[in-house]
């Protein structure tokens, strides 16, 4: 198959990809954020876990990694 056939058999999605996630105190305190997000958070954003910690949904694995790493 040449790049020109390549080319006209490629159909792009309808839709675009979702934007990235802005890393916020408000994100990090919602509970509707996902463990995926705050663990994120935790590991690699030290400004905003004291605001993980203030999540209803941090798990005792979260606020112990959190705590190991010098605290919020």
């Amino acid at each position: 198959m040449t790049i020109r056939e390549n080319i006209k058999n490629y159909k792009a999605s309808a839709m675009p990809p979702k934007p990235p996630i802005v890393l916020t105190a408000q994100v990090a305190c919602c509970e509707n954020t996902s463990k995926d997000v705050l663990w994120h958070i935790a590991k690699n954003v030290p400004e905003l876990r004291k605001w993980v910690v203030a999540n209803p949904v941090a798990d005792a694995k979260m606020l112990e990694y959190i705590s190991q790493q010098g605290g919020p």
